[in-house]
């Protein structure tokens, strides 16, 4: 069987490719925030977490879990900062993963699906190349928000 045939868009898939697994790490890190506001083990959080139909009802969950009169107010503050930049972050993986599913007959990402998130500004910077920064600034928010995440585990003593 050959080899598939490289396309000029391999390289921007690939940095959505990582941006998406970085969004994998987030909502797998929801799981011990929501272990750690619940009082609860991991198991039971991954059932929580299970049962919710998609990212933004995960969110939802542990924003209303942080919120609950039993959690200090620090601690209420620190992971609603994170429930919202993961929902800003969020709107934009979106945006740029769903453009994967835009594709012409020669298996080009069409045109127009980089337009929709390539943000052009009055300078002329070509739109991929716009579209890559920000793939990648999205990227590099998920790793701190994640990293956020991981500092707040310990910080608050959640199951890790």
């Amino acid at each position: 069987m050959a080899p598939a045939k490289s396309t000029s868009n391999d390289g921007f898939i690939q940095l959505v490719g990582k941006l998406n697994h970085e969004w994998t790490r987030a909502e797998g890190l929801l799981i011990h925030l929501i272990a750690g506001l619940s009082k609860t083990d991991l198991r039971t959080a991954a059932i929580f977490f299970q049962n919710q139909s998609g990212a933004s009802n995960r969110l939802e969950l542990v924003r209303q879990l942080s919120e609950q009169k039993v959690i200090p107010p620090a601690e209420r503050e620190d992971i609603l900062t994170v429930v919202k930049r993961l929902q800003g972050i969020r709107k934009k993986r979106n945006q740029l993963s769903h453009c994967l599913y835009s594709f012409d007959p020669s298996a080009e990402i069409k045109p127009d699906a980089i337009k929709s998130f390539a943000h052009r500004e009055e300078h002329s910077i070509p739109e991929q190349a716009t579209a890559r920064k920000n793939v990648m600034a999205a990227t590099k928010d998920l790793q701190r928000i994640n990293k956020s995440i991981c500092f707040l585990m310990g910080e608050y003593g959640y199951p890790a």
